[in-house]
């Protein structure tokens, strides 16, 4: 017998993010959430993800610094001592708006730096 179940839960959580600092302010930054079930392995639940992924998000995310570029699904099976546990991850991968920085550091240090040939 083989049952489906649907779950929906509104989560507000702060995960962690990598960041490459080398190409700052032209970086991209991925950060990702990982659910797995702690209770039950891959013999009592299978967990997967809808075939559309995340439905529900708005079309165009507005940050301060960031564009949201991608969100990528993976569902990947990691094998534990006690079995085998289903982990589902969520990455989003963000580009850098470099305009502000441009505007508010590069371009006044710039600015001061010819400014200061001149006196």
């Amino acid at each position: 017998m083989s049952f489906s179940v649907w779950t929906n839960y509104r989560l507000k959580l702060q995960g962690p993010c990598e960041m490459d600092l080398t190409r700052f302010p032209f970086d991209n930054v991925t950060c990702s959430l990982t659910f797995e079930s702690f209770n039950y392995n891959t013999d009592e639940v299978q967990m997967s993800w809808t075939p559309s992924g995340v439905s529900k998000m708005r079309d165009k995310m507005e940050l301060a610094d960031y564009e949201l570029v991608d969100i990528k699904n993976v569902r990947n099976v990691e094998p534990y001592p006690a079995g085998y546990w289903h982990e589902l991850t969520m990455m989003f991968h963000f580009k850098r708006r470099a305009g502000w920085y441009i505007l508010q550091a590069y371009l006044p240090t710039y600015l001061t730096i010819c400014i200061c040939e001149f006196f």
